[in-house]
């Protein structure tokens, strides 16, 4: 057959109904004669083929929700404009300034609530001023998050891409922090650019600066008034809140400038975002899932999304609120101001009482700004917030101390060939442990016969 032939069987295939189907020129033209039989099978692999590319859009779109869970990142086009957006602000009918609780009444911060949550004489302290706590890092990260939230309105009101704005604002800090709040931001900078821009504004429901609908502040009630007090109402902001896969789904992003480097246990423990939960289910009435996110800005570190569901609500709302009275408890106890309280603690103090307002512990004592004006703080936290300096140079004598006397014990197990045991404490190597030749050290011996 040569190549005349060939063509002429093209044209004859492509007017014929069957050489449509099949591709190919009809029989007696250079080609395998058409078998029906054969066009049967070729339509059966084009329909799996047809049901394997279904199956794998299909499964990309759940991958794709599944990593929405993980990756904050939408990669959508600045034209895009969704059919119906999920606003579960408009499906909700709530208020203007996207508070559920209209009332008035004494709002308290969920960082005042978390304080009294850990320790009721210290935010006692904190709150009324009995102590000053300022801290240079804090500052910082509020700097952090003012020029976050700028430029998150500059998009979302404006339009303008967010680069510009971090750029700009973060020279507006303050000069005695500003470096920190440069270190604290520079290094997400560029990815906080882009996350924002792949998120239509639509999308973006709240943020911390927002007005009306968009309004990042959110409050309940979580204690009723009485004859003697207004209503108390839990209080807090997001950083950024966005719209879901789903109706019933919300994203929120909270930004930390600080050192310390967040997990998902630390999210799903933390009174933060638990109290976020509350707030923002009790804002929603038919939200179902909200996924929460912590941006460590300085080591541009995401930690992977943790969900709270309704049920996480109710048990969140029973913590606020046992925060909530346990603050009520200490201000009837030490008063609702200062003014009165003495300069090494307040007035009517009772360290019979402690279990009720102190909760001494280690940790919490080293870091707390009214150790010294506490009764039941432990010594060594008081030593260390009186002169930071002496304890920090005699721990380190006492550790140099230390280790001479470990080596004059380890010379005379040596000497003896023998350990040292006196009653239920020794020394040595003997202790029982798996591994070889350990090193002498510190055990209880085990009693003969057991």
């Amino acid at each position: 057959m040569d190549g005349k032939q060939y063509r002429q069987g093209q044209e004859a295939g492509r007017a014929s109904p069957q050489g449509r189907n099949i591709g190919y020129p009809v029989a007696g033209q250079g080609r395998p004669e058409h078998d029906p039989g054969w066009a049967r099978s070729l339509s059966l692999i084009a329909a799996q083929w047809q049901q394997i590319g279904g199956l794998a859009l299909a499964t990309g779109r759940l991958a794709r929700q599944v990593l929405g869970t993980v990756t904050p990142v939408c990669h959508r086009r600045r034209d895009w404009k969704p059919q119906a957006p999920p606003r579960l602000a408009a499906e909700t009918g709530e208020s203007a300034a996207g508070q559920d609780c209209p009332a008035a009444g004494a709002a308290v911060d969920h960082g005042t609530l978390a304080r009294y949550a850990a320790c009721p004489f210290q935010a006692w302290a904190v709150e009324t001023g009995f102590v000053e706590h300022h801290s240079a890092a804090a500052q910082a990260g509020r700097e952090v998050h003012r020029v976050i939230a700028e430029a998150m309105r500059r998009y979302v009101e404006l339009g303008l891409p967010p680069a510009q704005a971090l750029e700009a604002e973060i020279i507006n800090a303050r000069p005695d922090v500003q470096h920190k709040a440069v270190d604290g931001l520079r290094r997400a900078a560029r990815a906080i650019d882009r996350f924002l821009t792949s998120i239509h504004p639509d999308d973006i429901l709240a943020y911390r600066g927002g007005s009306g609908p968009r309004s990042g502040r959110m409050s309940r009630h979580v204690l009723p008034a009485t004859p003697d007090r207004p209503g108390v109402l839990a209080a807090s902001e997001v950083d950024l809140l966005y719209a879901g896969a789903s109706a019933g789904e919300v994203h929120e992003i909270d930004f930390k400038s600080g050192r310390r480097v967040w997990t998902a246990t630390d999210v799903s423990q933390a009174f933060q975002f638990r109290t976020h939960c509350w707030l923002l289910f009790g804002r929603f009435p038919r939200l179902e899932l909200h996924h929460v996110r912590v941006w460590n800005t300085r080591a541009n570190v995401l930690t992977p999304a943790v969900s709270f569901s309704r049920r996480d609500a109710i048990s969140a709302g029973a913590l606020v609120k046992s925060a909530a009275l346990r603050r009520e408890m200490a201000l009837a106890e030490f008063g609702r101001t200062c003014d009165g309280a003495e300069a090494d603690g307040p007035v009517g103090a009772d360290r019979r009482r402690g279990d009720d307002f102190y909760w001494p512990e280690l940790e919490k004592c080293a870091q707390c700004p009214a150790c010294l004006k506490c009764l039941a703080a432990l010594a060594p936290a008081k030593d260390f917030a009186a002169e930071p300096e002496r304890y920090l140079r005699d721990t380190a004598a006492m550790k140099a101390a230390l280790a001479a006397r470990m080596a004059i014990l380890r010379a005379a197990v040596r000497a003896r060939d023998q350990d040292l045991v006196f009653g239920d404490l020794a020394f040595g190597v003997e202790k029982p442990t798996p591994r070889p030749n350990p090193a002498a050290d510190f055990y209880k011996p085990v009693a003969a016969g057991k």
